[in-house]
């Protein structure tokens, strides 16, 4: 028998806003887990909530399809949402990291993060975006004429610290674009993405936007970020203080690389929700096996979305496979390189120690060398959990356990 709780801890869902054509619904789970239901799900589940009985959607459906369905195939359908909505509701209760995240530590809660939302909202309103637009365009070529700063000094590192507070800025910006269309953000805090230290914030609520809202969602950050580097270059040219200006320089080469679409940055986000399509980073596998399967002159599903962008996809798909290969080639051998190294850093911070004059000198590349060794095998453990343990332990479960009928029911639907 089908257990109700994950019912009634749903919401009644929305039309998902896709380019894929595919009609779709989002909905949201007790603990916050936000699934993409077909149109067949979406009913199966709002006629159980009204009261309906196996035997009510058996009659209902066999007058609706080509065929007559019998209460048990309702039953195994019904069961196979069901388990599928547990799981996921399950990973969002137990705050799963999405993949290549292995660490996660909250700092600001969704009831301070929302107050502050509201107060930066306004920044989105028409007249001040063009007014915070222009500052932050008139602001850079000032800055970029006076050079860039080579020097790793005091200065690099408050300009760091600067370069530290822009980035919560940078947070709360996706979170007062989530707030300014109706969203409700939630937390912000620290994470590990592969080998790389981050800020998040939670603004999953985003999806129940318009797709171009979600964009706006999306750029946000960079936007009051780049307002924050305004406001530093103003300083700079006013003070000459040069952590200013390290900060300014810092916060353009991090938004450079946030754009790029590869990583789970924003970048990769403002492509998703521009394009309109969900899970971008599965598609270049879904492209790939069409491709080998029409090589191979097997029948082949026709793929959902428009030709612009099936024209995107088509260049994404090996741009992403090619980043990672180059990106692992690099990363393996360095971490082994580092790794069996590793033994005469220690024996170099002991050696210095006696040395009162190269004690600093081996205490920090101690410390450099184990943090990078910590979050690098974090990253790829992270990663090779994410990309194999996990969905085969998952595979293995649904052939212990899948409700053929089930599935069959609903790719009918």
């Amino acid at each position: 028998m089908l257990n109700t709780r994950i019912l009634q801890g749903i919401t009644d869902g929305q039309i998902l806003d896709s380019t894929d054509g595919r009609l779709s619904y989002l909905v949201v789970t007790e603990h916050g887990g936000h699934v993409r239901l077909s149109p067949s799900a979406h009913h199966l589940l709002r006629s159980l909530r009204a009261g309906w009985t196996y035997e009510d959607l058996a009659r209902d459906l066999s007058t609706r399809g080509p065929r007559e369905v019998s209460p048990a195939e309702v039953e195994a359908a019904c069961l196979n949402v069901a388990d599928r909505l547990r799981e996921i509701d399950g990973r969002a209760a137990d705050r799963s990291l999405p993949l290549g995240f292995w660490l996660r530590i909250r700092l600001l809660s969704a009831n301070t993060v929302a107050r502050l939302a509201t107060c930066l909202s306004w920044a989105y309103q028409p007249f001040a975006g063009v007014l915070l637009l222009g500052f932050i365009t008139a602001t850079f070529p000032p800055l970029l004429r006076q050079g860039f700063p080579l020097q790793l000094g005091g200065a690099a590192w408050l300009g760091y610290l600067l370069f530290l507070l822009s980035l919560m800025v940078h947070e709360l910006g996706h979170a007062s674009a989530c707030s300014h269309y109706g969203a409700t953000p939630s937390d912000i805090g620290f994470a590990a993405y592969l080998v790389y230290p981050a800020f998040y914030s939670d603004v999953t609520s985003a999806w129940s936007l318009r797709r171009w809202q979600r964009v706006v969602v999306d750029l946000g950050g960079m936007y009051l970020q780049f307002v924050v580097a305004g406001i530093y270059a103003g300083l700079y040219l006013w003070t000459h203080w040069e952590p200013l200006r390290s900060a300014f320089f810092m916060i353009w080469i991090g938004a450079l690389f946030s754009l790029n679409p590869i990583f789970k940055f924003d970048g990769y986000w403002v492509l998703a929700d521009a394009l309109g399509v969900a899970n971008l980073s599965r598609q270049p596998l879904i492209l790939l096996r069409h491709a080998l399967a029409r090589l191979r002159g097997r029948p082949a599903e026709a793929l959902p979305w428009p030709g612009w962008v099936l024209a995107v996809l088509a260049v994404y798909a090996p741009a992403v496979f090619l980043t990672w290969a180059w990106f692992m080639a690099h990363l393996l051998p360095f971490l082994l390189e580092k790794t069996l190294g590793y033994p005469q850093v220690v024996l170099t911070l002991w050696e210095s120690l006696s040395a009162p004059g190269l004690a600093w000198r081996g205490i920090s590349e101690f410390l450099g060398t184990t943090f990078i060794l910590i979050f690098a095998w974090f990253g790829v453990w992270s990663l090779l959990r994410s990309l194999i343990i996990v969905p085969v332990s998952r595979r293995l479960r649904e052939i212990r356990g899948k409700r053929r009928q089930g599935a069959v029911l609903l790719h009918e639907l």
